[in-house]
């Protein structure tokens, strides 16, 4: 969708999806002496390294694949871009949407930050980039507004500002007339399964990013069915659903009963699905799923056991 929204404004869209490869070229060219600390660090933090090297080495947009554009933000004159999110003051920027011109002086110093961090001669931000990045804003001197109104200086920093849709209607007469247009469409929901069967992530589906001075919303923060919006969380089923001869098993959370869950990964339940006997802990492997339904069920007190 990201791709698609800006090809329709820019016919020589040159996309790159950055694999760690790409990640390590562009850290040998800017700043080699964080190449080991990139491969010690876990998925979300390499791509904080990541994307400023790549934007710093070349410039450009960097999107998170979870953003959700709803029209294309262009960034006219300015520099460096990127948004003001919920509780920035402790988390640091929402840098899911991330531009800037490059060698970029904001983007060049979160990367000695965090280069230092990781020295430890800086503290570390629970939120690595994201503090990383509001750590270089202030110490290149550029104010914050502290009303929540967009930024704009004249060394051509912007930021965008995040909020909760819900929210964000009733104090932006325009971000209320977008959603009414649409017939609240662009709102997400959370998928409900009859007779609560999975139970999904929530809480942040509708936060979206706009232009808080002209009241224009370009992306949601997150699309549905990511991590921390719709993602399936857990799902309980009578074995003979998934199974039709596996041994029966009530769901329950009262110790009465066992679970079955999807397999990690799993398209269906139908073709792979795992037993566990501790909600909503995850265990036993598939291969011995009927000798380990026999073990908790019906050995040595029955069902009781299925909380082990």
């Amino acid at each position: 969708a990201t791709v698609n929204a800006f090809s329709t404004i820019w016919s020589d869209l040159e996309v790159v999806f950055l694999t760690d490869q790409d990640c390590l070229d562009a850290l040998n060219e800017v700043e080699p002496d964080l190449i080991p600390f990139f491969h010690k660090e876990i998925g979300m933090f390499k791509a904080d390294i990541c994307r400023a090297a790549y934007l710093y080495l070349y410039g450009g947009y960097y999107f998170d694949v979870d953003v959700l554009v709803v029209r294309p933000f262009l960034a006219g004159n300015a520099k460096f871009v990127t948004v003001k999110g919920i509780g920035y003051h402790s988390n640091g920027f929402f840098q899911a949407f991330l531009a800037s011109e490059k060698q970029n002086s904001i983007v060049g110093r979160s990367i000695q930050i965090m280069l230092q961090t990781l020295q430890g001669k800086r503290s570390r931000g629970r939120l690595f980039g994201p503090t990383a990045l509001l750590q270089a804003w202030k110490e290149e001197g550029i104010s914050l507004d502290e009303n929540n109104e967009t930024i704009y200086d004249n060394g051509g920093a912007y930021l965008l500002m995040e909020g909760n849709a819900n929210t964000l209607k009733r104090e932006y007469s325009k971000i209320s007339t977008v959603l009414r247009r649409n017939k609240h469409a662009l709102s997400q929901k959370v998928p409900t399964v009859p007779d609560n069967d999975c139970e999904f992530s929530g809480g942040l589906c509708n936060f979206v990013v706009i232009d808080g001075a002209d009241e224009t919303l370009y992306f949601y923060s997150r699309i549905l069915g990511t991590e921390l919006c719709g993602k399936i969380l857990h799902c309980k089923h009578q074995a003979a659903k998934a199974h039709f001869n596996a041994p029966p098993c009530e769901p329950s959370l009262d110790g009465k009963g066992c679970y079955w869950w999807p397999k990690r990964g799993a398209d269906t339940w139908k073709l792979d699905c795992e037993y566990s006997s501790d909600w909503p802990k995850q265990a036993k492997d598939t291969h011995n799923l009927f000798e380990d339904y026999n073990t908790c069920c019906h050995k040595d007190g029955g069902p009781s056991r299925c909380i082990g």
